[in-house]
């Protein structure tokens, strides 16, 4: 399929644009490799502040609801596919240290 190598590494190319091409200078490479971690971990931060801004009240009410549960006895299902199955197995283990 002509032009379907290229469609999959634009997408690289244009994350990291420092790394493709001629031979670079270390230290401006290893600048552009710097601000590309602060940038994605400023972005990081940005969305956990937005989702914490919107869902902050919602979380803590999550929290009391399990905390309750856990008061009477209850108990936590988890589970999860894939990625999501870590997920699930981490915040159990979470669980079960009181």
């Amino acid at each position: 399929m002509p032009g379907y190598a290229m469609s999959h590494a634009d997408p690289l190319q244009s994350l990291y644009p420092f790394l493709h091409g001629d031979r670079q200078d270390v230290g401006k490479l290893n600048a552009a490799l710097l601000e590309s971690v602060q940038q994605k971990a400023q972005d990081s931060v940005d969305t956990k502040t937005a989702f914490f801004a919107r869902n902050g009240a919602a979380v803590v009410e999550v929290a009391r609801t399990i905390a309750e549960i856990f008061r009477r006895n209850g108990r936590l299902f988890t589970m999860g596919n894939g990625g999501s199955s870590c997920d699930a197995a981490h915040i159990a283990v979470e669980f079960c240290i009181r």
